[in-house]
């Protein structure tokens, strides 16, 4: 949850099921990949882009990767609006004092889902999740 203080962690787990739900029926419309796929062999992600839909897209040794593309995110996201100008929460650009920050909000939401009231509706958007997860093309 982005935004804690605007959203319940209940209505959070009902809108994570319906995301995934709803976009399990389009699973032909976009390539389905899995974190640690994107983040250790990036290129096989490129090969897969360019082989399902005929692209012609270079593909980027994990070597090329670097905080430039944490840069680059950053500098999209303000341009848009959608951050402030420290981007994007996650990003490694951000202070240590923003980072310790985040990591507190984050345990606090945490521990919010382990609500006893919670347990089927974290079960269910388990459940959306894990059978999206099960269609993963890598």
């Amino acid at each position: 949850m982005h935004h804690p203080d605007l959203i319940s962690p209940a209505t959070a787990l009902r809108e994570y099921e319906i995301f995934h739900s709803a976009i399990i029926e389009i699973r032909s419309n976009y390539l389905l990949v899995r974190f640690e796929t994107v983040t250790q062999d990036f290129s096989s992600v490129i090969r897969a882009l360019n082989e399902r839909w005929n692209l012609g897209l270079r593909e980027i040794k994990r070597d090329e990767l670097s905080g430039d593309a944490f840069k680059l995110v950053d500098r999209l996201s303000m341009e848009r609006g959608t951050v402030g100008r420290d981007g994007e929460p996650y990003s490694p650009n951000r202070s240590p004092e923003d980072k310790a920050k985040r990591e507190q909000t984050q345990e606090k939401v945490s521990k919010l889902f382990d609500a006893p009231h919670l347990a089927r509706a974290v079960e269910r958007a388990k459940a959306s999740y894990a059978k999206l997860a099960e269609t993963a093309d890598l």
